[in-house]
């Protein structure tokens, strides 16, 4: 590890001076830490922006040389540090587009209250083999649009026809279009990631959020909970889900979100994340 974070530094120090950035700006993936390093050797202003509401440990090893912190969610702990200026998303996350459009191009039918599973990127097991039971133990009129993961579509399929139960689904493996899904859905079940909590505040959708329980620094968990003080989620920790604590999380969801949930959590409104995180980056390059 040792030999190759040298070298990256190394490697980062040549990129900045043939570059000559005004300011280094690390997102705290893991290039941050090496990166942060030589823009610190190389005397670049840096500005870190840590999308959980728990420092990453990229961000952590730059922060006591930093010279600006923007935050994508309040701190879980050292509230006092940092700038609230929310992740960035694109534009067409930020709005809610056309419910009735939107249902209708991925097949589901636009009367029914229509529920968004979204287990992150490689699905989650977990949420694909409860949901359809839990939404079945509802006993009304529902339909699901199922994001499973790939190559978990059969399974996935199955066990919502082995539920009983008046529960219509759409099963798929993934979507590309976001926008739509999240417009075609009254409310979430899901992961508790930046991005979806991110989308999720932007959206105004109620979520149950079910974080995974190896994230790092288990950084899942207090999204989730940031997104609860918001009014907009209800935390069910994995080890207590099965579908019956599913059902009753879904029963207690709000029907509508608040107005503007990010603003309950001292964000500034969706819209304004990305000018917000360009404040704090041109506001340290002139300071």
């Amino acid at each position: 590890f040792l030999p190759k974070t040298l070298a990256a530094i190394g490697s980062f120090r040549r990129i900045f001076r043939s570059y000559r950035p005004d300011v280094f700006v690390g997102m705290g993936a893991y290039l941050t830490g090496a990166a942060g390093a030589a823009a610190r050797l190389s005397n670049i202003p840096i500005v870190l922006h840590e999308a959980n509401a728990v420092l990453g440990l990229a961000n952590r090893a730059v922060l006591n040389f930093a010279d600006a912190l923007a935050l994508g969610l309040p701190l879980a702990s050292r509230g006092d540090i940092g700038t609230l200026t929310g992740t960035p998303i694109r534009d067409d996350l930020q709005t809610p587009a056309d419910k009735s459009e939107a249902r209708k191009s991925l097949g589901l039918r636009v009367d029914l209250k229509t529920i968004l599973i979204l287990g992150g990127s490689q699905g989650a097991a977990a949420l694909n083999s409860q949901t359809p039971a839990a939404l079945a133990a509802l006993n009304t009129p529902i339909q699901a649009y199922h994001l499973c993961g790939k190559g978990r579509l059969q399974e996935t399929k199955a066990a919502y026809k082995d539920a009983s139960g008046d529960v219509h689904s759409v099963v798929a493996e993934y979507d590309a279009d976001m926008s739509r899904a999240y417009a075609a859905s009254d409310a979430v079940i899901c992961r508790a990631g930046a991005s979806t909590a991110a989308e999720l505040l932007a959206q105004r959708l109620p979520a149950v959020l079910i974080p995974f329980p190896y994230a790092t620094g288990n950084h899942q968990e207090h999204n989730a909970r940031a997104l609860q003080r918001a009014g907009l989620g209800r935390l069910l920790l994995q080890e207590n889900l099965t579908a019956q604590t599913l059902a009753e999380s879904l029963k207690s969801l709000p029907e509508k979100a608040p107005n503007a949930p990010e603003t309950a959590i001292g964000l500034p409104p969706a819209a304004e994340w990305a000018p917000a995180l360009a404040d704090v980056v041109e506001e340290t390059v002139k300071g």
